[in-house]
C-alpha cells in the first residue's frame, strides 16, 4: 500500500504557514445525525469515517527517541502543519529508536500530545519559558491570548491535534470552559455563559462595594476597551460587558483557528450537526 510518509524533524520551522486540502467525506451512513446519546454518536461518527478511509493511503509519523524533549515537540507541531493532508488516512506512528507498532505505540503518541496540551510544551515560542495553549482552572480552561502562537496560525495546529485524536481514539481534550462549546460549534441560538473563572487574564471578584484602587483599575480597562468608566449605574452592565471581552472578545481569532483545525480532521462537522 503506498504511504504518505512524514519523517518531520527539529529543522522545520513550527510558526510557518498552513494551507489545507479538506478531505473527501462523502458517502457513508448518517445514524449518528439521529442518536440521542451523545456518546454513541461520536463513537458512530468515528467509526464511519474510519471505515471510509479503509482504503487510502497510509499517513505515516516519526518522533526520534534519541532526540530531545524541544525537538519532539518541534516534530509533532511540524507534523500537523503540514498542508494537503488527508487527516482521515489511517494512521502509522514509528518511534525512531524503537521497532514498536501498532495501537499502543498511537496511543503513546496521542497521549503525548494531549499531554503537552494540557501542561505545556518545552518550546519557548512566546519568549515566556514553557509555552501554553490554554489557560486558567480545570474546566474553565480557555485559549492563550498569545500574539506569537496566533500569528504563527498554532491554534489551527491544535485543533488539528484534537481532531486527530479523536478520529484514532487517543485521549480526548478535557478541561475547555463550558462556554466556548457553543463559539466553536458556531451555533449562533446558544449564547456562553461566563463565570468569573473563564477569566484568568484578569483577578475579577463579585462584591458589593469597590475601593478606590478597584476603580480605578476597571476604568483603566474600560478606557483600553472603548467603554465608559464605571458608575453606580452602570458597574453590573460594565461587569459583564468586561467579562465578556476579557473572556470571549480577546479570544476570537483563537477560536477561529480552532474551528478550522477541528474542520481540517472532519470533526467540526460532527460538532456543528
Amino acid at each position: 500500500m503506498e504511504r504518505q510518509t512524514a519523517n518531520v524533524g527539529p529543522s522545520e520551522n513550527p510558526s510557518s504557514g498552513l494551507s489545507t486540502t479538506p478531505p473527501d467525506r462523502s458517502g457513508g451512513t448518517r445514524e449518528w445525525k439521529i442518536e440521542p446519546d451523545l456518546e454513541s454518536a461520536a463513537r458512530m461518527y468515528r467509526r464511519q469515517i474510519l471505515k471510509n478511509a479503509d482504503d487510502k493511503p497510509d499517513l505515516v509519523v516519526t518522533l526520534d527517541l534519541h532526540s530531545c524533549e524541544k525537538d519532539r515537540e518541534r516534530e509533532m507541531l511540524a507534523f500537523y502543519k503540514r498542508p494537503n493532508v488527508d487527516w482521515t488516512s489511517p494512521l502509522t506512528v514509528k518511534l525512531k529508536g524503537d521497532a514498536a507498532l501498532g495501537d499502543g505505540v498511537k496511543w503513546h503518541f496521542f497521549t503525548l500530545i494531549m499531554e503537552k496540551l494540557h501542561h505545556g510544551f518545552e518550546l519557548d515560542i512566546d519568549n515566556c519559558g514553557k509555552t501554553l495553549f490554554f489557560n486558567g482552572e480545570d474546566d474553565h480552561k480557555v485559549p492563550s491570548t498569545s500574539r506569537a502562537l496566533l500569528d504563527g496560525d498554532l491554534f489551527r495546529v491544535v485543533g488539528r491535534m484534537i481532531g486527530h485524536t479523536f478520529i484514532n481514539e487517543g485521549p480526548l481534550y478535557s478541561g475547555l470552559s463550558p462556554a466556548f462549546f457553543p463559539l466553536l460549534s458556531g451555533v449562533k441560538d446558544d449564547t456562553p455563559v461566563l463565570e468569573l473563572k473563564d477569566c484568568p487574564d484578569m483577578d475579577l471578584e463579585s462584591q458589593n462595594e469597590l475601593n478606590q484602587n478597584e476603580i480605578d483599575n476597571i476604568n483603566n480597562l474600560a478606557i483600553n476597551w472603548d467603554l465608559p468608566a464605571v458608575s453606580n449605574s452602570n458597574r453590573w452592565w460594565l461587569a459583564e460587558t468586561i467579562l465578556h471581552h476579557g473572556v470571549i472578545g480577546r479570544r476570537e481569532k483563537q477560536i477561529s483557528q480552532l474551528r478550522r483545525g477541528l474542520k481540517d480532521t472532519g470533526v467540526l462537522r460532527m460538532i456543528k450537526e
